[in-house]
């Protein structure tokens, strides 16, 4: 099978000893964002994206970048506005004298059309295809959903320095399947860096017999279930001795953060904030971030506690907060024991009641007590 091979060329290559890759995934320009802040600032943050993917690229450009690798999903789905398409394409076309190697991912599903010169779109359900940039060949490949035997036909020349490229989530095993990637298989292929897309979060591990694999995580945080830095690689490569460093660039406008207060035995809203803002005190978390706080541990089944107010007090504070009540509920049913009154009756019938487990119980006991007390129930 004829393997394809095109040449990129770089400007000045002889004079060159050194070169610098920068490696990005997972930007998901165009996501709804929706599902985890107000309308207002999803639209905010979308911007965003875009204006980091942005000004990633005048970081490229300031360190004289040769090429940028985007290793899948740099759109979120198939109904991301043409606009964006067409913004994103602009930008990397304007960057003169970087090529930008773009392989497709899972969300990947926007129309794209021939990109810019300078924009290299591997092609969906193919082979492997091969860019030389001096002594550096960059493979990428986009195979289809049947194609088991893809990493056993990567071909990479043992004297010069290469990287491979692709989507998916690796596994410890030699059988290819839709997005897995069967490190094993990868082995003994002489890549010096594999380049990986689809995991949010940074990873790095060894490729024997003398590579590494590197997943950047996300760009940016769009979910607090992608908390911490976030960012991308920056590969250096020695040309004449064939060797590959690379360090990760923390990059985001924001971060997102989760923070766990525990609050167990306080029996009121005000105890539970002012434990919140212990907690926040010591987090030390810049105002533009993103937060996400956690009511965690057991409270008394007669708890006053409203998450709501809780969110009001700080919401200000902060870019963006929510509050999540995980709060288990504690019942003394020894308290009851004695209690004449129709709240103790209740408590005692359900405490003899076994066909319903503690946590079910202890909720049927504070929506019934809030109910006897003329209160709303929580």
């Amino acid at each position: 099978r004829r393997i394809e091979k095109k040449e990129v060329v770089c400007p000045d290559p002889g004079a060159r000893f050194s070169m610098k890759i920068l490696h990005c995934a997972d930007v998901h320009l165009g996501s709804v964002l929706e599902a985890s802040l107000t309308q207002a600032r999803a639209k905010e943050r979308r911007n965003e994206l875009m204006l980091t993917f942005s000004e990633m690229i005048r970081f490229a450009e300031r360190e004289k970048v040769q090429a940028v690798i985007i290793a899948g999903d740099l759109f979120d789905a198939k109904d991301v506005p043409p606009r964006t398409v067409d913004h994103a394409f602009r930008l990397m076309e304007m960057a003169e004298g970087i090529t930008f190697f773009y392989l497709r991912g899972n969300h990947d599903e926007a129309p794209v059309s021939d990109g810019p010169a300078n924009v290299v779109v591997a092609p969906r359900g193919g082979d492997w295809i091969y860019y030389s940039l001096d002594d550096v060949t960059v493979a990428m490949c986009d195979p289809s959903e049947n194609d088991n035997s893809y990493p056993y036909r990567l071909k990479f020349d043992r004297d010069r320095t290469n990287i491979a490229v692709l989507h998916g989530q690796i596994v410890q095993s030699v059988q290819a399947e839709k997005d897995r990637i069967p490190l094993r298989a990868l082995r003994g292929q002489y890549i010096d860096y594999l380049a990986l897309g689809h995991i949010h979060e940074r990873k790095t591990g060894n490729l024997p017999p003398r590579g590494e694999y590197c997943y950047p995580g996300c760009l940016e945080g769009r979910g607090f279930d992608e908390c911490g830095e976030h960012g991308f690689e920056l590969l250096d490569i020695d040309v004449k001795e064939r060797t590959v460093s690379h360090k990760f660039i923390p990059f985001a406008k924001r971060r997102l953060h989760q923070v766990n207060v525990d609050v167990s035995g306080v029996m009121t809203t005000v105890e539970i904030a002012d434990a919140v803002s212990e907690a926040l005190e010591g987090a030390d978390i810049p105002a533009d971030d993103m937060v996400k706080i956690v009511l965690c541990g057991k409270v008394d089944v007669e708890c006053e506690k409203d998450p709501e107010q809780v969110r009001l007090r700080f919401e200000g504070d902060y870019y963006f907060l929510k509050v999540y009540d995980e709060t288990k509920l504690a019942v003394d049913y020894d308290s009851f024991l004695k209690d004449a009154s129709l709240k103790g009756e209740f408590v005692r019938i359900l405490k003899a009641d076994e066909s319903l487990d503690e946590e079910r119980r202890s909720a049927i006991v504070r929506c019934g007590i809030q109910a006897l007390s003329g209160e709303e129930w929580q």
